[in-house]
């Protein structure tokens, strides 16, 4: 290879724009100081054993042979509504857009599987929308045929709750729901690691997540029911490395606990699914989704050597990082969030969801929706990038960081197995002390201006908030799973019957999500499910 000629410092010009900075590198894992790639870097003779064609082991290039000109990546438009009837107006809105899919986010005390408290106001103060009971769930789908959508729930220790509310809200009507599509994060791995109160502890709630999807394995053939999350990883400050290790070491572990319960590892992976965070760093992101495909593949084809290639397939989908949007900037998120889809749509993700700041409910919300939906037909429409299959190929950077990513997250997932897998990881503290490591440099460099995020740490307007950009801490407080109150209001007689035939059963029971579906059928709330769930785990 010759000699580069012409000569490069390190080292751009000062901006001028009132502030004398230097910017930070072109991305977070350009290191070690170089400035250009080469075929050097990658060598030729690894395009067989590392990249391949698109839709061909190990999937570096994609899942699909066509990618996104056979079929295009699903709009999935994330709706985080204050009440069910704002749930309702939104979704209303997002199939007459022509989009049937959307991301449904539960508040905090629904994901805990309790009921919400009314405020006078009569809205939630949490983020996020409040389920409670079965006309709740119905108010949600008034006017709105099941068969026309496919949700995703973004729930994860409640997850059965949930889905069998929903099960028995479309069970009313016209549509069986053995018809129903959609998907459920049903993870619990990530309320665990970064919320110290959880309803059940670790190995009981495996169980219940292993219930629910031996339930729809059996029964609902269009539906996934289980969606490995490393969303809260980033948005907690974890690195890409990080994000991609902890999903596949959180994918292994329910799939040895469907093991342990009779569902072959074939069943789970045929309806298995991931969601990762995208955030602005685009050919990082890029070489992220890319690396995480790729080892997917090595691994299940090295732990299931008899298991068929197409069964190893990493389907994800991407979620902008809330994190990344820089305070009262609205201008400037748009831009981000752009970014980040451009990076997932580049990166070959299954479903995007973007989520820009914005109201949750009202006109507000129906506007953000819009500006969503938007930003997906610009990019398809527009920019070329979905013309192509895999357009990011053959970029020597890129490639690059491929390597490095797998390399890095191989050794992570190698460490965590080691330990006994990820419930003995998340119970011995390893998991929040690695991510907040790498949280607290990202804050040390950013404070330090080692690295520099527009409208955060610099270029910041008079009126912008405080940064929403600055990873937050991941609690290290001890997990807890005492938290569903004894209100002592004694259980009505009509669902007595129902919450004692829930309590008599053990977590992991076949009759377990049938009996849920029923008690919610005949009035049971969702914090009476959880309670006597609970109950049988306490005594």
């Amino acid at each position: 290879m010759h000699d580069f000629p012409i000569i490069v410092t390190g080292k751009r010009k000062p901006a001028r724009h009132g502030t004398n900075v230097q910017h930070s590198p072109p991305s977070s894992l350009a290191g070690d100081g170089k400035l250009f790639y080469t075929p050097e870097d990658f060598p030729g003779d690894r395009y067989t054993q590392d990249l391949s064609f698109p839709g061909l082991e190990p999937f570096t290039r994609g899942t699909d042979a066509g990618m996104y000109r056979t079929e295009k990546w699903q709009i999935r438009q994330c709706i985080i509504p204050s009440s069910p009837a704002d749930a309702n107006r939104s979704i209303r809105y997002v199939l007459a857009s022509g989009i049937n899919s959307f991301g449904l986010v539960f508040d905090t005390r629904t994901n805990m599987g309790l009921d919400s408290i009314p405020t006078k106001t009569g809205r939630q103060r949490k983020k996020g929308l409040s389920v409670s009971s079965l006309s709740d769930m119905k108010s949600i789908l008034k006017s709105i045929s099941p068969s026309d959508i496919s949700p995703c729930f973004h729930v994860n220790s409640a997850a059965p709750q949930i889905v069998s509310m929903y099960i028995a809200a479309c069970s009313s009507g016209r549509t069986g729901f053995e018809t129903l599509s959609g998907m459920v994060q049903n993870d619990p791995f990530e309320d665990m690691l970064f919320d110290s109160r959880t309803p059940f502890g670790i190995a009981d709630s495996m169980k219940l997540s292993s219930a629910l999807t031996h339930y729809c394995l059996d029964n609902m053939p269009f539906f996934r029911p289980l969606c490995v999350s490393g969303y809260g990883i980033r948005e907690h400050g974890g690195s890409e490395p990080q994000e991609i290790a902890f999903v596949i070491s959180s994918a292994l572990a329910h799939l040895e606990e469907g093991e342990k319960n009779g569902i072959e590892p074939e069943r789970v992976l045929s309806r298995l699914s991931f969601m990762l965070g995208v955030g602005t760093d685009v050919p990082t992101e890029i070489a992220k989704f890319r690396a995480a495909r790729r080892l997917w593949f090595r691994i299940i084809r090295t732990r299931y050597p008899g298991i068929s290639g197409s069964l190893a397939r990493f389907d994800f989908s991407a979620r902008s990082l809330d994190s990344a949007l820089a305070g009262d900037e609205p201008e400037v998120n748009v831009v981000r969030s752009t970014m980040q889809a451009l990076a997932g749509v580049l990166g070959g993700a299954r479903a995007i969801h973007v989520c820009f700041s914005g109201g949750s409910d009202g006109p507000s919300a129906l506007a953000r929706l819009r500006r969503e939906l938007m930003l997906h037909r610009i990019i398809d429409e527009e920019s070329g990038v979905a013309g192509t299959i895999d357009p990011a190929a053959g970029s020597y950077y890129v490639e690059t960081l491929t390597s490095e990513l797998e390399t890095k997250a191989h050794a992570y997932v190698r460490h965590i197995s080691g330990m006994g897998g990820m419930l003995n990881a998340i119970s011995s503290g390893y998991l929040r002390r690695e991510i907040e490591k790498h949280a607290a440099d990202v804050r040390e460099q950013m404070e330090s201006g080692r690295k520099y995020v527009v409208g955060v740490n610099i270029f910041r307007s008079g009126k912008a908030s405080p940064p929403r950009a600055v990873p937050g801490h991941a609690s290290h407080a001890p997990v807890r799973h005492d938290v569903l109150p004894r209100s002592g209001r004694p259980v009505r007689k009509s669902v007595a019957p129902y919450l004692d035939g829930i309590s008599a059963l053990e977590a992991d029971d076949a009759k377990l999500i049938p009996a849920m579906i029923g008690a919610f059928s005949h009035g049971a709330t969702l914090g009476e499910v959880t309670s006597a769930v609970f109950g049988k785990r306490q005594s």
